[in-house]
């Protein structure tokens, strides 16, 4: 897992300075059950979430970010964890508690 998690650093690193910060479900606490937080490009989202304890299903509105049509995780990347994209809303089922996934979004 660590040499994917660098590979995905290293197609990313060079994008990350241009890149704008976004939180979805607002500025996370160290309670918060879920967190999600991300990065947006000229044409994608780079996007974090975690899920600590208690509902597995999260619904993420990524409307105020503009007109997301196709995500993809990215890691870990041989993870069979439920999501689909639908009118801009992000929604995801983990299997467990305190997992914590990475997409990419795109236009």
């Amino acid at each position: 897992m660590v040499s994917e998690a660098i590979a995905v650093y290293k197609e990313y690193r060079n994008k990350i300075n241009h890149a704008l910060p976004i939180w979805p479900s607002g500025l996370g606490r160290i309670d918060d059950s879920n967190i999600s937080y991300g990065l947006q490009m000229d044409n994608e989202i780079l996007l974090a979430v975690e899920h600590s304890a208690g509902n597995p299903a999260v619904h993420l509105d990524l409307t105020p970010y503009g007109n997301y049509s196709s995500v993809e995780m990215i890691y870990p990347h041989n993870d069979d964890m439920k999501y689909n994209l639908v009118n801009g809303v992000l929604s995801l089922s983990f299997d467990h508690d305190k997992m914590a996934r990475l997409f990419r979004l795109k236009k």
